[in-house]
């Protein structure tokens, strides 16, 4: 049978917790390693949503992207995240900037194939290890490919900096990565694809000429729950790693 722990370290060898960033807080946040695990659900938030539904599917564990605790908590109040986790005996691990950081089943290499890039690589000169390069098999007219984006990643909507002409080189950092546009047009990207960025960042890119299509935060880390399924699956044969239908942008586009 296997535990908590046996996923934790599953996780950590892939996606090693020790690089996550200083800022971060990932690892076990909620529960024991010795409990008994037959069923994770895998999500980018814990939610109340998500905790019910882990409770309606008898799940003991849930494996999530962001940290269900990332502020020092100063109560836990009735009816948060973490109440309900420790109500229903439900433990918790957060693979965080160390799975942004990872290669192969990692945040940003997962947006990378997603968008059926090869040859996918760090970008030379980004001191962070968070973004990835590859290339488009053959040249794409750009507002084809942003077009294309948008049904590839199921985001509501793309804001582009400005439409290529041609694509076929793509550097992509999920997520918040507004900041990295420099670093992606010093190193030949086409195009630039994050999930948020701020005004200032948006002018940057705009200042430099590179074209940086912003594509939503969740849209852009999603599919790296696939991918963190198949890897846990086939490590884990007789646990049911299921993935949650409680995921979706804050926000509605009107």
């Amino acid at each position: 049978m296997q535990t908590v722990g046996d996923i934790y370290a599953a996780i950590d060898r892939a996606a090693p917790f020790a690089s996550a960033m200083d800022f971060d807080n990932a690892g076990l946040l909620v529960g024991s390693r010795t409990q008994p695990v037959h069923h994770v659900l895998l999500a980018l938030d814990i939610t109340p949503s998500v905790v019910c539904e882990a409770v309606e599917k008898g799940v003991q564990l849930i494996v999530s992207h962001h940290p269900v605790i990332f502020h020092p908590l100063r109560r836990v109040e009735e009816g948060s995240p973490v109440y309900l986790l420790a109500q229903a005996g439900l433990a918790a691990i957060c693979a965080h900037t160390n799975l942004d950081l990872a290669d192969g089943i990692g945040v940003n290499d997962a947006l990378a194939k997603k968008l059926g890039l090869e040859n996918i690589r760090k970008l030379p000169g980004d001191e962070s290890g968070l973004l990835r390069m590859g290339e488009l098999p053959v040249p794409r007219d750009g507002g084809e490919f942003l077009r294309d984006i948008k049904q590839l990643l199921s985001c509501g909507s793309v804001q582009a900096t400005a439409v290529p002409k041609t694509v076929q080189r793509v550097a992509v950092c999920g997520g918040a990565g507004g900041d990295f546009a420099l670093v992606a047009k010093e190193a030949g990207a086409d195009l630039y694809v994050t999930g948020e960025a701020k005004h200032n960042e948006l002018l940057e890119a705009a200042a430099v000429e590179m074209p940086m299509a912003v594509c939503g935060h969740h849209a852009t880390e999603f599919p790296v729950l696939a991918v963190l399924q198949a890897y846990l699956q086939k490590a884990f044969p007789q646990t049911a790693f299921l993935l949650t239908r409680h995921t979706r942008e804050p926000y509605t586009v009107i």
